[in-house]
């Protein structure tokens, strides 16, 4: 791949970032700019050092320079260090009075009032948010549960064979004595099509067909031995109407009808012969509705009934 071509991966909102660089602008100016986050910020930049090859803020402002992806003011200069020759010391007989009282006081304001307009401006200041952005979005807490008694029985863990690949925000699915680990967000903040199935019985993992789309903060549902995953987020934290259907038998994936609206980090449930969608993220903000998708119709419907108020990542039951 040429170096002009690793421009073409830069989403919008990492070209901003990349040419605030270029202009010296530090993380909290940036965010600040952009209105969003000090650590939405960091995770670009991890992004973009990535798709550009470079370790460090100078080498992506050089490169970007050098490929001509950042233009310069052709006027500007270098800094210069300059370094002040010795300077000689003489003795002078003082002839000026000591300053009066009043005017000690005043000068000492002065030069107080001086200084605090220059280091008031370096203060980094918290960003106004006006919704969250969340690249990443994690339960919520959960309600603190009393502890159990001293008497009662501790849980017994076991070790199993560890998933392949490290990922959050997956889709967890069990069926026949399997575990299906679907999409998700890898450890560099990448949204995944990674399908790895776990055999309870082997002990053992294995990699299915990927997923057509890849998504993060999904969940998905086994209904007549396929499973069902509507929805998720993009990188840029971005949710999508994307519905797909995997079968586990055949190992492929095919696309049913699309969701209402874009969701990600939402509540599932299969009851009869619907699937329910109960809130989640909207790329915005946290949804209170409800989305029920009807398998004899095979469409999608927004109920009237919602939910008493906005939530994410939930787990109902029937």
């Amino acid at each position: 791949m040429s170096d002009n071509e690793s421009t073409l991966q830069l989403s919008e909102r990492e070209r901003q970032i990349l040419e605030m660089v270029a202009t010296g602008a530090s993380n909290q100016q940036i965010a600040h700019q952009l209105v969003i986050s000090v650590n939405t910020v960091k995770v670009h930049l991890r992004n973009i050092f990535e798709k550009m090859g470079v370790q460090s803020r100078t080498e992506a402002t050089m490169r970007a320079i050098q490929e001509g992806w950042v233009k310069v003011a052709e006027d500007g200069a270098k800094p210069v260090e300059v370094i002040a020759a010795p300077a000689r010391t003489f003795l002078i007989a003082d002839m000026h009075p000591p300053l009066a009282q009043w005017q000690q006081i005043y000068l000492l304001l002065a030069t107080l009032l001086a200084l605090a307009l220059v280091i008031i401006p370096l203060i980094p200041r918290q960003p106004t948010l006006e919704t969250p952005q969340l690249p990443v979005i994690y339960a919520q807490p959960p309600t603190p549960v009393a502890p159990a008694p001293v008497s009662a029985p501790a849980s017994q863990w076991v070790g199993h064979e560890a998933m392949p690949t490290k990922r959050a925000g997956l889709g967890l699915v069990p069926m026949a004595n399997k575990l299906f680990a679907i999409g998700g967000v890898r450890g560099n903040n990448q949204a995944t099509r990674s399908v790895e199935i776990y055999d309870s019985t082997a002990n053992s993992w294995s990699e299915g067909a990927a997923k057509p789309t890849a998504a993060a903060n999904i969940a998905g549902v086994a209904v007549d031995g396929k499973i069902y995953v509507p929805g998720g987020c993009t990188n840029e934290g971005k949710a999508v109407t994307v519905f797909e259907i995997y079968d586990p038998e055949q190992d492929s994936w095919s696309k049913g009808p699309n969701l209402p609206e874009g969701r990600c980090a939402y509540g599932l449930a299969a009851f009869k012969d619907k699937l329910y969608l109960f809130g989640g993220w909207n790329g915005e903000t946290f949804e209170d509705t409800v989305l029920a998708y009807s398998f004899k119709k095979k469409a999608w419907e927004t109920l009237k009934s919602a939910m008493p108020k906005a939530k994410g990542t939930s787990e109902p039951r029937f």
